[in-house]
């Protein structure tokens, strides 16, 4: 190697000494001088680029029940400082946007807008949110002669629109706003029991300062669309004629359920008093009538126990028979009332029946007779059965909030031989009207109970993500003992319960009318809730319907309100389901 050659190798090596150097120290400044600063700033480097777009909520058929819409809000420009004349636009701008809002139903005037606008900011972002027909004319604004209010324009913020108002709004339930920046938050009902599936997940990025640390980013996932059991036809008819029967008998509130008793597929779920989920802040004070302190969101079918009264006494009945307490062809004495512990019961009517056959039992609904049936059977294996029958416990529907309902027993603090006497024939335990409907859905479908569920399947696109099959929760009474109950529920029907009575078909069910308990542990004078349960055809059910009246003032029992009432709606749902009368459907088989 010659001097030369020598030479540049040194100065090589040297440059590159230097160089590792200057990279030994940057390092060192870097990972433990400055680590706490760099760790700072990467651990802030994230960024969410946008959201997805939330699922839709149909029904069967396919029909949109819960969308994606937009609304507006005004954005003002003001220049700083206003310039000649500015005060001046600014106030006719001003009186311009108070008239758009107050097309709009906003209580603004063109002061208070003017006060809004007079600060030192260059853009301000007006608080309210307008319709897309506001927005277009405050966008024609900026197209006048001399461009006078050049600086005012709209943007778009997301809202969850119910293009059906407010059917079906308990099961629905609703979503808060959302601002650019922000996801739907769900409230009640589906949209808070799928948000998560509804809301799918934002796409977003995490930019690392250092190269070692891998750079992360999520994909966003647009939300899962829901179908319903529900028919929205079917719906529609069921709370209209909720809300004439209100009228009609003088209700305070009242709900509805149809289920197919085979699957627990619940076809319609009606509660009225109701709310628009549109504007669902419009009704944040009101509160159920029934329940002073249930916000007029929850859905009284899942959210709101009340004492079921003599619907129960299927239930017993079915126990009774099943536990091998009495037989159909057993006979009770009855006396017109009981007596246990000092306390007396007596029959509805007040009278004296004599010997009774069981299917009498039911026709006359005797509180004396049922509640000596759930004496008989004894507290353990009576409440044995009402567990398998779902009482005490919750149902597992897939809607929000759901109540467990009261069903004391020996050992709690409340619990006597009367409780278990009254619970009998349904005072002195509280149920939802979910949980009462499934239950007698139960006795109707041969003693299974199934689960009930509104959500058929969910749904990627066109791709089914979820398709549940029906869930058998329990065998309650055995397939004898729930057609036996059944031939009773007819006999009632077809000799007592006339009103109930639809030509063409055979219809099994019970009335109830319970009483009401009030603060201090008695019950109101006058005041009750009729209901009546009742399905066909009686051999094989196709539909269930609980028909529940809260403090009708036409007449107090179930027979004279909530029966009627339930034939007038079964006569319309079997034509709009499909339902042949018993005629045309056994020459079918």
């Amino acid at each position: 190697m010659d001097l030369q050659q020598k030479t540049r190798l040194t100065v090589i090596l040297s440059l590159m000494g230097v160089l590792a150097t200057v990279i030994v120290i940057r390092l060192v400044t870097f990972q433990i001088i400055e680590a706490e600063d760099w760790g700072d700033q990467n651990s802030h480097q994230y960024v969410q680029q946008s959201n997805p777009q939330r699922g839709e909520i149909l029904d069967r058929n396919g029909n949109i029940l819960a969308s994606n819409g937009f609304d507006y809000q005004i954005n003002v420009q003001i220049p700083q400082p206003l310039g000649e004349n500015g005060a001046e636009r600014l106030a006719g701008m001003s009186g311009e946007l108070a008239l758009i809002l107050q097309d709009d139903g906003f209580d603004v005037s063109a002061f208070q807008i003017r006060d809004q606008l007079n600060v030192t900011r260059t853009n301000v972002l007006l608080p309210y949110r307008i319709t897309h027909d506001q927005a277009i004319r405050v966008d024609a604004l900026t197209e006048r002669e001399n461009q006078p209010y050049s600086g005012v324009y709209t943007t778009q913020l997301p809202r969850r629109i119910y293009p059906q108002d407010d059917l079906m709004c308990h099961v629905l339930g609703y979503t808060s706003f959302a601002s650019r920046y922000s996801e739907y938050v769900g409230h009640n009902g589906l949209e808070e029991r799928y948000n998560t599936e509804l809301g799918g997940q934002s796409d977003s990025s995490r930019a690392h300062i250092s190269p070692l640390i891998s750079q992360e980013t999520v994909i966003a996932v647009d939300g899962y669309d829901l179908e319903l059991t529900i028919d929205r036809t079917v719906q529609h008819t069921v709370e209209q004629h909720l809300a004439n029967s209100m009228s009609f008998y003088g209700a305070h509130s009242g709900t509805v359920i149809v289920m197919n008793p085979k699957t627990g597929a619940i076809l319609a779920m009606a509660n009225l008093p109701c709310y628009d989920p549109f504007e669902y802040y419009e009704s944040a004070e009101r509160q159920h009538p029934e329940a002073k302190k249930m916000p007029i969101f929850s859905n009284p079918s899942v959210s709101l126990p009340y004492e079921p009264g003599s619907v129960m006494k299927l239930v017993t009945m079915a126990i009774a028979l099943d536990a091998g307490t009495v037989s159909p062809n057993s006979t009770y004495q009855d006396f017109g009332s009981l007596v246990i512990d000092g306390n007396y019961i007596y029959n509805a009517s007040k009278g004296i029946y004599g010997t009774v056959a069981m299917r009498d039992v039911i026709n006359w609904s005797l509180n004396t007779a049922t509640a000596t049936l759930a004496l008989d059977t004894g507290p353990d294996t009576y409440y044995t059965y009402m567990q398998r029958f779902g009482f005490g416990q919750r149902t597992g529907v897939d809607l929000e909030h759901e109540a467990v309902g009261s069903l004391h027993q020996p050992g709690d603090e409340l619990w006597t031989d009367v409780v278990l006497a009254t619970n009998g024939f349904g005072q002195g335990l509280t149920v939802t009207p979910l949980q009462m409907i499934s239950a007698v859905a139960a006795i109707a479908n041969d003693g299974v109970l199934m689960r009930p569920y509104i959500v058929e399947k969910m749904m990627d696109g066109k791709r089914v993500v979820s398709d549940p099959e029906p869930f058998r929760q329990s065998q309650a009474v055995s397939v004898e003992s729930a057609r036996e109950v059944r031939q009773m529920a007819i006999y009632a029907v077809n000799h007592n319960i006339d009103k109930a009575y639809i030509p063409g078909y055979t219809v099994a069910g019970k009335t109830g009318t319970a009483q009401i308990p009030e603060e201090g542990g008695f019950y109101h004078p006058t005041d009750t809730i009729a209901s009546f349960i009742g399905w066909l055809p009686a051999d094989d059910p196709e539909l269930i319907i609980l028909y529940k009246l809260d403090r009708p003032t036409r007449s107090e029992w179930g027979s004279e309100t909530a029966a009627p009432a339930f034939a007038d709606l079964a006569s319309q749902l079997v034509v709009l389901l499909d339902i042949p009368p018993d005629s045309v459907r056994l020459a079918q088989r």
